[in-house]
């Protein structure tokens, strides 16, 4: 019992002391004196003023000149039929032709074929001409060369239609068209618009003369080319051709050409000059016109 109350009194002294202790006011701690007087920071120095870069100059475009209006290409006036026209010769060059020589038409007819180059380069190499009659259904592209040949040879293109049918037996719509079609082919190569025609077979009539609204040319000599012809035969008629004739050839036969090839230098050796249908009518002062009958004679003028 003694243990308890001492133990009791214990325990009573210690919650006194504890609280007279929590009722006495803390100390404040004394301010700490600074140390030193706070430092003014130096001002930060003022950059420099960035300087303003001079503005870019803007290149003053150089004005385009403006471009000199396209000439506006005449139209080609489109190719209008008159009867009875007489041939244009004006543009043919006889310059070139001896007046004094013996001239002889050489015509090819049914090109273009393989042999145009070669009959041209012949005629070439010995200054002559000759006149080419074109079956226009016989072209190709493959032929497009070979008919410029034609013109840079300075040789004459002739229209020999469309699809060489007899004149006689077809309409008089369908004579024109057969002409105008060959017609058309044939500008595009020359820029001209008018050609001699060779009717098909050297056929023609009342009609196909009121309908070809072109001179038409046939032959004075024929070569018999066509005709089970050979080398020999065609050599023997061309070195026997006489003043202004007008010869009929093919195109379309090696052996024609080279009798052509070797008979050119005989025919200068006897006076003569190979040259155009044109070209032989306007030396010899021969007119031709338009829907009249073929011409099929020597032109001796």
């Amino acid at each position: 019992m003694k243990k308890l109350l001492a133990l009791i009194c214990a325990l009573t002294a210690v919650f006194c002391v504890g609280c007279s202790s929590s009722d006495k006011p803390a100390e404040t701690a004394a301010p700490t004196e600074a140390v030193a007087s706070t430092v003014t920071p130096e001002p930060s120095a003022t950059p420099e003023p960035t300087a303003t870069p001079e503005p870019t100059a803007t290149p003053t475009p150089e004005p385009t000149a403006t471009p000199e209006p396209t000439a506006t290409p005449e139209p080609t006036p489109v190719w209008e039929p008159v009867f009875e026209k007489e041939w244009d010769v004006s543009d043919v060059d006889i310059s070139w032709i001896d007046p004094e020589a013996k001239l002889v038409a050489f015509t090819f007819d049914d090109g273009p074929t393989k042999f145009y180059d070669d009959i041209l380069n012949t005629l070439e190499e010995n200054n002559m001409h000759a006149t080419f009659f074109v079956w226009g259904q016989q072209y190709r592209d493959a032929f497009k060369e070979a008919m410029e040949h034609v013109v840079s040879a300075g040789c004459e293109f002739g229209n020999h239609t469309w699809k060489h049918p007899y004149l006689t037996k077809i309409s008089a719509e369908e004579i024109q068209a057969e002409v105008e079609q060959t017609r058309a082919l044939l500008e595009t190569f020359t820029g001209k618009q008018e050609f001699l025609v060779r009717p098909p077979y050297g056929s023609a009539n009342a009609d196909v003369k009121a309908n070809v609204f072109f001179p038409m040319i046939n032959w004075s000599l024929d070569t018999g080319d066509w005709n089970s012809g050979t080398y020999d035969s065609v050599y023997e008629k061309l070195v026997n051709v006489k003043d202004g004739d007008i010869v009929l050839m093919h195109a379309s036969y090696k052996y024609t050409y080279e009798a052509v090839r070797d008979v050119i230098p005989v025919l200068k050796e006897q006076g003569f000059q190979i040259v155009s249908v044109s070209e032989l009518c306007k030396m010899r002062g021969k007119t031709l016109k338009a829907n009249a009958a073929p011409l099929g004679a020597r032109v001796t003028g």
